[in-house]
Parts: C-alpha cells; structure tokens; sequence
C-alpha cells in the first residue's frame, strides 16, 4: 500500500510539473469544458479523498441549480486539490459547500486548525509556495493551489482564501455563467 501510494504521489507531482510549465508558456491550463452538474463532480472528489482518508470526516451540502459547462477532469483535479489541501493542513472536519444561483456558482472548502499565516496569504496561488500552517507537510512541490487557480481562471472564475484563528480556513471560487 505504501508504494502504491508513492507512486500515486510521484504521478501527482509530474502532472502538476507538466501542468505548471504549461501554464507558464501562457493561455494557461487547457480545458475542454462540457456541460455538468458541479454537485456530482464534489461527491466524486469527496469519495476519493474518503477512500485514501478513511478517518477524514467531510460534510458536503449542495443549494440550487449547479449546472455549467465543466471539464470534468480539470475540476477534478481542482477540487481534489483543495480536499487534499484540507486533509493535509487542517484538522477537524471539512466542509465543502456548492451553491448556484441566477447567473453565479459558488464553492467553498473549509477546515479547522491552525491559520495559514497572515504573511503568506498574499502568495498562497503563486507556484512553489508552500504553506506552513499547522507545520504538516504534504509531501508535494507547492503547485497544487497555483494549479487551482488556473484550472478556476481556465473556467471563468476566481478563487480567493480566507484564514484566521477563529474562522479556520476557507478557499472559495466563484463562476459566472
């Protein structure tokens, strides 16, 4: 099980290599969106992090319509980053949150634990930063939010981070359709 897990991560690390220098030749992350319900992508994320997180508690709760033109392996990617990202730096359970409504859909991660420091916010999407919240290292090169933001910038939409001691920590992306 270890090395299978190794090897997944050394997979990750090279996609997010590739997909980093695409990005920086400029017209960022390719996508190919199609239409799709952003619900049924979430429940896809959240069983996948519950299968290699067992012991990971999510609660995921869904509100109006969350139909839009996705590329379903983008977003993926995208919210499997942002789960892993709270598995890895938070503690607690995460929330994840989808809504849609009028001409906008929204999404939010959020978990507990120790803030990502104050200094760091403004530079938490740029590639190779890699946090240091609760001093728990996931092992990666520190290009899983740069490429959230891409594959969200990809798709139309804009994505920003909230962090505090009382409020925990909460990434949230917004679409407009």
């Amino acid at each position: 099980a270890g090395m299978v897990r190794a090897g997944h991560r050394m997979t990750r690390m090279m996609e997010d290599v590739l997909d980093f220098t695409r990005g920086q030749l400029g017209g960022g992350i390719p996508v190919d969106p199609l239409p799709g319900d952003l619900g049924e992508l979430c429940r896809h994320a959240i069983d996948e992090l519950k299968a290699a997180h067992p012991e990971k508690d999510v609660v995921f709760r869904t509100e109006g319509d969350l139909s839009g033109k996705w590329d379903r392996d983008r977003m993926h990617q995208l919210l499997s980053n942002l789960l892993r990202n709270a598995a890895d730096h938070g503690a607690g359970a995460i929330r994840m949150e989808a809504t849609g409504a009028d001409k906008r859909i929204a999404l939010e991660v959020h978990n507990g634990g120790t803030p990502i420091p104050e200094h760091q916010l403004p530079e938490i999407f740029e590639p190779f930063k890699k946090g240091s919240g609760n001093g728990k290292s996931s092992g990666g090169l520190g290009l899983g939010l740069y490429i959230a933001r891409e594959i969200v910038r990809s798709h139309g939409g804009s994505i920003e981070v909230r962090s505090s001691e009382q409020e925990g920590t909460t990434f949230s992306c917004v679409w407009r359709r």
